[in-house]
């Protein structure tokens, strides 16, 4: 008996060093992984930390109606999304999730999100996408009008843009702001 369980450990630390070699398939996970919304985070912290670029349109450019549809280039498990004026090496703020809780149909309610790393997420076709840090109250009317710096919402209307970044708001018709998405890179 302790013969058969010294093998099973022993098949289970192989398989380990075997995934951890890079023979099995175990899920890519990024280093930089923050928790709850971040404010002034260096482009270079979360690029360096795994991530790569999969979405990017300045803050007047529609993010179209269908969340999932928009972020079809984004092909890894996890996302962060994030916000910065054009040229700046920093975003002004972010968020991670894994990509199937951010895209999560929170509906059209006012309050409608839902409580994922750290933050409050809301995705809605034909509303808004968005988060908010945990625990915090938002009021979509259609966007998150609340008061706060750790906050980001696109519409997800056809022809109409981005909302905040941040404290920044009213941002439909900007250019200078960039609405960002990131995605683990594989490795």
């Amino acid at each position: 008996m302790a013969f058969a369980m010294i093998m099973r450990m022993r098949k289970a630390a192989l398989a380990a060093i075997g995934i951890l070699a890079g023979f099995g398939t175990a899920p890519a996970w990024a280093a930089y992984q923050p928790v709850g919304p971040q404010t002034n985070v260096p482009v270079a912290t979360v690029l360096a930390g795994g991530w790569s670029v999969c979405y990017t349109a300045d803050f007047a450019t529609p993010f179209g109606s269908n969340t999932a549809t928009t972020l079809a280039g984004c092909t890894g498990d996890q996302i962060i999304v994030a916000a910065h004026l054009k040229g700046s090496d920093v975003y002004a703020v972010l968020a991670a999730a894994p990509k199937a809780d951010a895209l999560m149909d929170t509906g059209t309610g006012t309050q409608a999100t839902h409580t994922v790393n750290g933050s409050e997420w809301y995705n809605s076709d034909n509303w808004a996408f968005g988060f908010a840090g945990a625990g915090d109250t938002v009021q979509l009317d259609s966007c998150d009008v609340t008061e706060g710096d750790d906050r980001f919402c696109v519409h997800t209307f056809t022809a109409v843009g981005g909302y905040r970044a941040g404290a920044q708001r009213d941002l439909n018709a900007d250019t200078n702001w960039e609405k960002v998405v990131l995605t683990n890179v594989s490795q």
